[in-house]
């Protein structure tokens, strides 16, 4: 889809009035200047082709609709400056929803269009550098040889295409922290696999200090992927070569001591915990996991362990897997260095070195079946579709999302209706804070220290280093209001809340892609309160001058704890939060009975034999934790009972 020329001017008009430039600060005189006709019409056009029809209508939306919310009987770009202000707070403050919705999407546009740029970025502070050299910080301690090859490039993919001819023990679908611990795990058993990866290889060259470039090349629908429900909830996943460990913060938990009785108990899921425990120690030698040390923690982290420790509040340092960090606060982008061991630089280049095949940029459309027993996929590369076979499984570990609906494609699921259901997240939301003096929360670690001191109340409170353009999009108001703060982004700190939500959610199918539907419950909404009013406890310990909750209903500002406690006294429902996910779990939900789950204890469909689903869409509940290392080391576990029972 492309903008006529007026809808782009309406366009760059509304960016200039969401952040006014006309003012003498040292971020408008520098973002003023800045083209942004060739930024919208990329952005508008962009995959999905529904989004781009959102913004669309938002646009028309936003010039057309001031006689309605501020009388005056003018489009908006015919208003006179003060009117354009009072007509931006007039959509901020709305009480219909899609409104204050479509400011934030249009927040988030203005936020791509100005933060990225090089010249805003250093007016603001902000500024790093790309390009290798060797890091005098950071754990130097030792992992396997297979940490080594975290200093290679992955090959360049073969270019040919795949034909019929190509068949392999196993097929993967997927190389993300599932997909890539399996193929590793399985060729180092002397089994052959083929990966095949519907993103494309990435690597140094790749990343971008412009978060919308490397959304463009990494992150699965540009990063425009939501769940529907009473609110809009972004879930966020890459799709390329090492899946979303390549854009995550490396942040690894082991699966927690209350999980497993929790999964014996309601779902009667027994594990081998020993076997298990087996693979987390692997999984940790190899990745060099190990706490955040403190010369990477820069102020942003420093704060929260300085505000935990004044309170009293069990806290810790993220422990994460890297090598030779040097907190450059670019985890959402790829890492630059190579200093996070992320399944591109680790598990897939160590599989293809033991014999395993890479085919990057390859859909999987459908399982093929044959007598009840998966024997291989057909796939689309460049264009052309093929069938790749496999002899002894088809192994899917596509995510949460991806999974199930692979699965619904190939016509599974209709013997019980568990497959899609049961979709269990962690939604989280970021709260803001001031402080007197400098943060550059973009100096160290992207997420270094974490206060789980209210896990057994189904939150986690965690740093969190945004790049420039996601600080722009998160800090609340929109017009003057937003300039100043934007302006004071360098003594902004911002800390995440992680909620264990016990809502549950649908995916399914449809010809526009995956739709996920999914709402928070009250109860939910409820933790999101009670960990908001512990968030800006925390900050005013710190010493913070302000704390931004960005909860509809709250005060935009908070100046002390005795006002943060009005938190506690609101009635919230999921459209007063901004949210998004990146944790997802439970539509392929394993269990021992075939009528109410999608799975056995061997990883299998109940539906079709050979056919195994190891990411996870597995796990009969979230954790309330980051679930990287617990995915890992049950594909671990899933490989080592399937390739060598």
């Amino acid at each position: 889809m492309r903008l006529r020329a007026f809808e782009i001017r309406w366009a760059a008009g509304l960016v200039r009035a969401l952040l006014p430039l006309d003012r003498s600060t040292r971020f408008a005189s520098v973002a003023r200047d800045i083209p942004l006709d060739a930024f919208i019409q990329d952005f508008v056009g962009r995959p999905p082709a529904f989004v781009g029809w959102v913004y669309r209508l938002l646009i028309w939306c936003f010039e057309w609709l001031p006689p309605i919310l501020i009388g005056r009987f003018r489009r908006f770009s015919r208003l006179s400056a003060k009117d354009q202000e009072a007509y931006v707070q007039a959509w901020g403050a709305a009480e219909f929803y899609p409104l204050r919705q479509g400011l934030n999407l249009l927040k988030i546009m203005t936020a791509l269009a100005l933060g990225g740029e090089p010249a805003v970025q250093r007016a603001l502070g902000y500024h790093k550098e790309f390009g290798s050299r060797e890091s005098a910080v950071g754990s130097k301690k030792g992992g396997r040889d297979l940490v080594a090859i975290s200093d290679s490039r992955l090959p360049t993919p073969d270019s040919r295409l795949p034909t019929a001819d190509d068949e392999a023990d196993f097929v993967v679908v997927g190389s993300g922290a599932a997909g890539a611990t399996f193929a590793r795990t399985a060729a180092r058993l002397g089994a052959s696999v083929l990966i095949l990866e519907e993103g494309p290889i990435v690597g140094r060259d790749d990343y971008s200090t412009n978060l919308w470039r490397s959304m463009k090349t990494m992150w699965r629908d540009c990063g425009r992927s939501a769940a529907l429900g009473r609110a809009m909830v972004p879930y966020l996943q890459a799709r390329c070569v090492g899946g979303t460990t390549v854009i995550n913060s490396g942040i690894s938990w082991r699966l927690p001591d209350d999980i497993y009785p929790e999964w014996e108990r309601e779902h009667g899921v027994r594990l081998d915990r020993d076997r298990l425990e087996a693979c987390f120690d692997e999984i940790e030698r190899d990745l060099n996991i190990g706490p955040t040390e403190e010369p990477l923690f820069g102020e942003n982290n420093r704060l929260l362990k300085v505000a935990a420790e004044r309170l009293g509040l069990r806290s810790r340092p993220t422990a994460r897997n890297v090598k030779g960090c040097e907190g450059l606060s670019l985890c959402n982008q790829g890492c630059p260095r190579g200093h996070k061991l992320s399944m591109e630089v680790t598990y897939v280049p160590d599989a293809l070195a033991h014999g395993a095949t890479l085919v990057d940029r390859c859909r999987v459309e459908r399982i093929v079946i044959e007598r009840g027993r998966a024997v291989g996929v057909e796939a689309r590369h460049d264009g052309g579709r093929f069938v790749a076979r496999a002899r002894r499984g088809v192994v899917v570990a596509a995510s949460a999302v991806q999974s199930p609906v692979l699965l619904q494609r190939s016509g599974l699921g209709r013997s019980n209706g568990h497959l899609g259901r049961h979709f269990q997240a962690h939604p989280g939301i970021g709260i803001a804070a001031l402080f007197e003096e400098p943060v550059r929360l973009w100096d160290g670690a992207t997420q270094g220290y974490e206060c789980e001191h209210f896990r057994s109340l189904r939150f986690k409170i965690e740093t969190l280093a945004l790049p420039m353009e996601l600080l722009i999009a998160r800090i609340p108001g929109a017009g003057l209001r937003l300039l100043e703060r934007v302006e004071a982004a360098d003594r902004l700190a911002l800390w995440g809340v992680q909620v264990r939500c016990r809502a549950e959610g649908t995916v399914r199918s449809s010809a526009i892609g995956p739709l996920v539907f999914y709402a928070p419950t009250a109860e939910d909404c409820g933790l999101f309160q009670r960990a908001a009013y512990e968030t800006a406890r925390l900050f005013f310990a710190a010493g913070a001058r302000a704390v931004f909750p960005g909860i509809k209903g709250a005060p935009e500002e908070l100046h002390s704890e005795e006002e943060a406690r009005r938190l506690l006294d609101l009635r919230i429902e999921p459209r007063d939060l901004t949210m998004a996910m990146t944790h997802l779990f439970g539509t392929c939900r394993m269990g021992p009975d075939p009528r109410r789950s999608v799975v056995n204890f061997d990883f299998e469909t109940h539906d079709v034999r050979g056919l195994y689903v190891v990411d996870s869409s597995v796990f009969p509940t979230n954790l309330g934790v980051n679930p990287q290392e617990p995915i890992m080391a049950l594909a671990m576990y899933a490989a080592l009972g399937i390739v060598s029972p």
